[in-house]
């Protein structure tokens, strides 16, 4: 009888640990708003890369990617509507891509990506943060416009999530 209400006793802290330590905090936030990916002037992406799609499919993966490290209650695409109340606890996420060096003739020269990232609050505009991580791709990374979204996208999102802690 002791050892049965020993083990429910065991269970039970168990229980509460493992809950204490895989919660969530709350997101800080009450809404991101992903405005729309610009290219900074002069930059060229690879012949194969339409920039109007990845502009496009790009804001849409680093919306999602947001959406999933919980920088936000919600998170909305370029103009999307915040009401009032959430307004002094929302945020903006602006990108451009700043730089795209294509890849030399030996995988000692990779392409690499420079991202700005601009961080601020909706409601004065003034900044949170802001950054302009670089990274290397391997040609399989930007084979297409959907390739090459998927992976900056999520790693631009990361990147975002990181300035904001």
């Amino acid at each position: 009888m002791k050892r049965s209400i020993n083990r429910v006793v065991l269970v039970a802290a168990l229980l509460f640990l493992a809950g204490s330590v895989f919660a969530k905090d709350a997101p800080k936030y009450k809404t991101a708003e992903v405005k729309q990916v610009t290219i900074a002037e002069g930059v060229q992406l690879p012949d194969n890369i339409n920039p109007q799609q990845l502009l496009k499919l790009l804001s849409d993966e680093i919306r999602e990617q947001l959406s999933k490290k919980d920088v936000a209650e919600q998170v909305i695409a370029d103009g999307g509507v915040v009401p009032d109340a959430v307004v002094p606890d929302s945020i903006v996420v602006e990108c451009k891509i700043a730089d795209f060096k294509k890849p030399g003739h030996t995988m000692m020269h990779p392409a690499e990506i420079t991202m700005a990232i601009d961080i601020y609050h909706r409601s004065d505009h003034t900044p949170i943060a802001n950054a302009s991580p670089n990274a290397k791709l391997v040609p399989a990374m930007y084979r297409s416009d959907e390739h090459l979204a998927h992976a900056v996208g999520g790693w631009v999102a990361g990147e975002t999530h990181k300035l904001l802690k």
